[in-house]
């Protein structure tokens, strides 16, 4: 009779100690599956034979790994989210930027072009300006600061219109064409314009280098239009400000100066000039603006 006594409380506490060895290993189990996805399938089988003999541990189990597979495929999902977001992200930006470069000025007069000229919050640091990335795009679409616009540029030979605004601006570098220099005057000087490259040529200064010697280039602040025809391009190291400067006029025959700067097709370093010359003065039209467009707009 003793005897199994002895051997009845020996299963008993044998009991008690296998469930907690199993539940501890179900727990050690459970951290390795939570945070190693890959494992093989003989461990899982000897994990499944391992806690079989536990009905609390395997209902534990299987409530907490059909959370597991739940969560699993609910962040699959996510994840299969994210990578069509990122896969397309360089095409949903680009499309955007096409269509930030188009700013409607039909509704902006002369008077508030000059009114624009004298607003004093403007940058022409250079160092300022950073290069387009999809993030900048999609968190400044339609960012364009219409009181900084202070004409339009056209060039008939390339199909390009684009707004001109008043000092560097990243954001407004996204919807058209900065002016780099303080208090410059159309028709007079150096007047230097920088926009943004892109791969696409229909959108900001991509196409600039398709602009050859005896194109018209075309700038305007809606009471006059000043006509200027290219004479050079040129690729040069990012280090040559002597090009904006108004010294340079004095070189050739006394004509004021149209400087149009772009990064040169992304590559570090290297600036792509357009540089022409002003050729006469006339009353601004709409119709003149766009003349010699193909598609006239």
């Amino acid at each position: 009779m003793f005897f199994k006594s002895i051997i009845v409380i020996y299963l008993y506490i044998f009991g008690i100690l296998k469930d907690i060895v199993y539940n501890s290993l179900f727990v050690l189990k459970l951290l390795y599956i939570r945070f190693f996805r890959y494992y093989s399938l003989s461990k899982m089988i000897y994990f499944m034979l391992l806690i079989r003999y536990s009905s609390f541990t395997k209902a534990r189990y299987s409530y907490v790994f059909k959370r597991w597979w739940i969560m699993r495929k609910f962040l699959s999902v996510i994840l299969i989210v994210i990578g069509v977001i990122l896969l397309f992200m360089p095409f949903i930006s680009k499309k955007i930027l096409k269509t930030n470069s188009t700013v409607n000025i039909s509704n902006i007069t002369s008077e508030q072009m000059e009114k624009n000229k004298k607003n004093m919050n403007k940058s022409y640091d250079q160092d300022k300006v950073t290069p387009i990335t999809p993030g900048d795009i999609l968190s400044n679409s339609n960012s364009a600061d219409k009181s900084k616009i202070i004409g339009q540029l056209t060039i008939p030979s390339i199909n390009k219109e684009i707004v001109i605004f008043d000092g560097l601006d990243n954001k407004n570098l996204l919807n058209g064409a900065c002016t780099m220099k303080p208090n410059q005057i159309m028709g007079l000087g150096n007047y230097c314009i920088a926009g943004h490259y892109c791969d696409n040529k229909d959108v900001l200064f991509g196409g600039l280098i398709d602009v050859k010697k005896g194109d018209i280039v075309r700038i305007t602040n809606k009471k006059n239009i000043y006509e200027y025809k290219v004479f050079d391009t040129m690729i040069v190291k990012d280090d040559r400000v002597d090009l904006l400067s108004d010294g340079i006029v004095n070189h050739g025959d006394g004509r004021a100066l149209l400087s149009l700067m772009t990064c040169y097709k992304n590559q570090p370093g290297y600036r792509y000039f357009v540089v022409a010359k002003f050729q006469k003065l006339y009353p601004y039209s709409k119709e003149r603006m766009l003349e010699g467009f193909t598609n006239n707009q």
